[in-house]
């Protein structure tokens, strides 16, 4: 939070002015970092900072577990973990005087005689690629890095598999966390789909200003051995 603070203090003027300021080459003393922003890409990422602080203040200001994680996962998405069902609306800092109230203890005897199988990180390499089109399944007219300069809305994106060291058969999850005040007004934080080898691609719209995430999941034997993930910023 404090990172937030001090980075919108320090830069917000000149982002929100479409100016990205200079920032001094750790390596290279008297030098500055060789980046190139547009205006428009500047004045998101004010608005991207702004944001996340905002969601960050309310999470730590939240009454409850289950307010404090919406807030948090606003920030970071999906991924972070919700708050458990039991501890939703339980006070953030209240003492929990009984916790069998909460946990039930027959119940975490029984899980815990299960002996769970063990899930390995992935540990394959997946590269993924994305092209720019004005139509779906249209001709790519342009690749499209991640991460890089912000896009117009009403444009097309093809995902890809472009490189993996895992042998098929597999499947593909595809997920899209979109992030922003506008997907979230429209209710879509994201969705997924799943393809098998035989197609190994996913079309994308581009609609929400913002920055949003495709992650790619390749999924052997129900296990996910490969992870990639792209960033997309829409202006």
């Amino acid at each position: 939070m404090n990172f937030l603070q001090n980075l919108i203090n320090a830069c917000g003027t000149l982002l929100k002015l479409g100016i990205f300021p200079q920032i001094p080459d750790p390596g290279l003393p008297g030098e500055s970092l060789k980046v190139t922003f547009e205006p428009d890409e500047a004045k998101l990422f004010a608005e991207i900072i702004e944001e996340s602080l905002s969601f960050g203040e309310k999470a730590l200001a939240a009454e409850t577990y289950g307010e404090s994680a919406t807030h948090w996962r606003e920030v970071f998405g999906s991924r972070f973990p919700d708050a458990p069902a039991a501890m939703k609306t339980i006070g953030v800092g209240e003492m929990v005087e009984e916790p069998e109230d909460i946990f039930d203890p027959l119940i975490e005897e029984e899980i815990s005689d299960i002996d769970l199988p063990f899930l390995p990180e992935p540990t394959a390499k997946l590269k993924m690629k994305a092209g720019l089109a004005y139509e779906a399944q249209g001709r790519i007219y342009q690749q499209y890095p991640s991460a890089s300069r912000a896009i117009a809305k009403g444009i097309w994106i093809r995902f890809s598999v472009a490189d993996i060291t895992i042998a098929p058969p597999y499947n593909i999850k595809w997920t899209v966390e979109n992030h922003g005040k506008e997907a979230r007004a429209a209710g879509d934080m994201g969705h997924w789909r799943v393809t098998s080898w035989q197609e190994p691609y996913q079309w994308e719209h581009t609609k929400y200003r913002g920055s949003h995430h495709m992650i790619c999941e390749i999924i052997k034997s129900g296990v996910v051995v490969a992870r990639a993930k792209h960033t997309v910023t829409i202006k």
